[in-house]
């Protein structure tokens, strides 16, 4: 969990409740088997909701701000394949 906390706070703003975040992980371990890595779990949740805030702001016009949030509905969208 501290390595998202380190990537968000170096560089992204999650407007929402930390605690869907955390229900999800906390999820992701109790259900865990021989190929859960938490860290690299961790790093592909980012990195899918980073690909996923692209999209929803391709052909938007943004501010800076835009950029740097991951919504909730970012992070809801990557929770379903995880």
């Amino acid at each position: 969990m501290s390595i998202f906390y380190e990537i968000e706070f170096a560089k992204y703003i999650l407007p929402y409740r930390k605690t869907l975040l955390k229900e999800h992980i906390a999820k992701l371990i109790e259900n865990k088997d021989d190929t859960f890595g938490n860290a690299r779990t961790i790093r592909n949740i980012f990195e899918k909701a980073v690909a996923l805030q692209a999209n929803r702001l391709m052909g938007l016009e943004t501010l800076p701000q835009d950029l740097s949030t991951l919504t909730e509905v970012d992070m809801k969208r990557c929770f379903q394949d995880h």
